[in-house]
């Protein structure tokens, strides 16, 4: 799915800010934070993206909720939002913050399919794995998918850069085998 102009640009916007500052790491952890913020608590989430209560109401709500554990970075950036009428996009805004981050450290992330839910033992064999071939430090999030018939298959940025052997693999190896044994003199 398409991200928004609007957390593009905003995601963006509080990225370069945060790197201008020095304040990365701190503010992505800040981001991660409020994001499960407006996941978890549906009311604290509808009461940002109500146009019935004023912006400086929601200031005033969000000071309190978030200054102890929040820097003034990330509260001004709120502010912003509420000024804005743009809370509601504060999930993808995070998102877009997140690959950003990532893509300046080199991390990309992706997912492993499999039949079963696997150990994180498992996880991080494939990752490092990944991160190999790749050349890049690849954090991976397991999926299961009982549509498959065995092994696994990784997806990394939306792509698919190999596909470990599984017993389709094998198929196709043991049918050209056998083909060629059958017109072999």
């Amino acid at each position: 799915m398409a991200e928004s102009v609007v957390s593009l640009t905003y995601g963006t916007a509080l990225y370069e800010a945060a790197k201008d500052l020095g304040k990365e790491e701190e503010i992505l952890i800040e981001i991660k934070q409020l994001a499960l913020l407006v996941q978890a608590y549906e009311d604290f989430s509808e009461f940002l993206n109500s146009p019935a209560i004023m912006p400086k109401e929601k200031k005033e709500a969000v000071k309190k909720i978030m200054q102890p554990a929040f820097s003034q970075e990330m509260l001004n950036f709120v502010y912003v939002l509420i000024d804005k009428g743009r809370t509601s996009q504060i999930k993808k805004i995070a998102k877009r913050y997140i690959e950003l981050y990532d893509k300046d450290r080199g991390i990309a992330e992706g997912k492993v399919f499999s039949v079963v839910k696997l150990t994180p033992d498992q996880i991080q064999k494939f990752e490092t794995e990944m991160s190999r071939l790749l050349q890049r430090n690849i954090k991976l999030e397991n999926r299961v998918d009982p549509s498959l018939i065995g092994g696994v298959k990784i997806q990394v940025g939306g792509k698919m850069p190999l596909r470990p052997h599984g017993p389709s693999h094998h198929r196709a190896l043991l049918t050209a085998a056998l083909r060629s044994a059958a017109t072999a003199p």
